[in-house]
């Protein structure tokens, strides 16, 4: 193995590490009454997930640019065989956070919307107050932090390490790395299914509960559910003549038309079921118990042949 693989398995293998340690300790906050973080889990939380995160930056230079990228100038020159040597007795000097994010910033375009700015300076900060000395946080912004804490993980952290050459989502990564266990617990965690329903939203104009873990986080246009990352592609949809929500009712497309072109659907927006007809000739459909029948298809009819 290669001086840059070992260096890069091991910092990617710490990151994760701290990762999974720092949302165990985040979801353990039992979020029953929407209650601010206690101060315990405050400070472990942040203490750990950033981290997690300067290492994953560490981590996705060396996976971007090479080892070199996060070696002091100094130590850029030395041949492999000596950075191991030097890797080996613990004492290879890197760049400090600040400059390897300032790197990535302009070669990767990382982190330069104002919200990203604030929230890497913000969890920064607060762990170096809390690792120098200590850092008082009061009920309000404890609070705020059990979402911005989820928003630092979904939007900073987790594309660090998710793999850029294939589909992902934050939950389809988190589930890959994270303990099952605290998997289970986050995707309850109603921070994180805020989280997930705004990036939901921002790939889809409409979302609707998902069918199977019942949280609003089903995007119809990326087909696929944000939180429990259930894939809807092979399904199709109809209208709502109920609730008149666009694409939001799942039915059995499938066996249709061996039942008289008639299936049992559910909007999962509104969440009330009725019998849907389709029609054969134009693919008109429509909820049989919620329209009056008036001049619409029906069986050996079609308004539009």
């Amino acid at each position: 193995m290669t001086i840059e693989s070992e260096i890069y398995s091991a910092v990617i293998s710490n990151s994760l590490l701290f990762l999974n340690r720092g949302m165990k300790e985040l979801v353990s906050h039992k979020d029953f009454n929407d209650s601010p973080l206690n101060i315990e889990i405050t400070t472990i939380a942040v203490l750990l997930l950033q981290t997690s995160f300067e290492l994953a930056l560490n981590s996705y230079s060396i996976n971007k640019h090479g080892l070199r990228s996060i070696l002091n100038k100094k130590q850029v020159s030395l041949s492999d065989d000596e950075i191991r040597e030097i890797y080996v007795s613990n004492e290879l000097p890197t760049k400090n956070i600040s400059t390897l994010l300032s790197d990535l910033k302009t070669s990767n375009n990382l982190f330069n919307a104002e919200d990203d700015i604030h929230h890497l300076e913000y969890f920064k900060n607060i762990r170096n107050k809390f690792a120098h000395l200590n850092c008082n946080l009061h009920e309000d912004e404890r609070y705020d932090i059990k979402y911005e804490l989820i928003y630092f993980v979904s939007r900073m952290l987790v594309p660090l390490i998710a793999d850029s050459d294939h589909q992902w989502t934050t939950s389809i990564v988190l589930n890959e790395y994270l303990d099952k266990d605290v998997y289970k617990n986050l995707i309850s965690y109603q921070p994180y299914i805020e989280e997930m329903r705004r990036l939901a939203s921002l790939d889809s104009e409409n979302v609707y509960h998902c069918f199977y873990c019942n949280k609003e986080t089903f995007a119809t246009e990326t087909e696929f559910c944000y939180t429990c990352n259930y894939d809807y592609s092979t399904y199709e949809f109809i209208d709502c003549d109920r609730c008149d929500a666009k694409g939001s009712v799942i039915y059995d497309h499938l066996n249709v038309e061996i039942n008289d072109n008639e299936a049992r659907g559910l909007c999962l927006n509104c969440n009330e079921d009725d019998i849907y007809y389709v029609c054969p000739e134009c693919n008109y459909s429509y909820g049989i118990e919620a329209s009056c029948g008036v001049n619409i298809c029906h069986h050996g009819y079609c308004k539009h042949a």
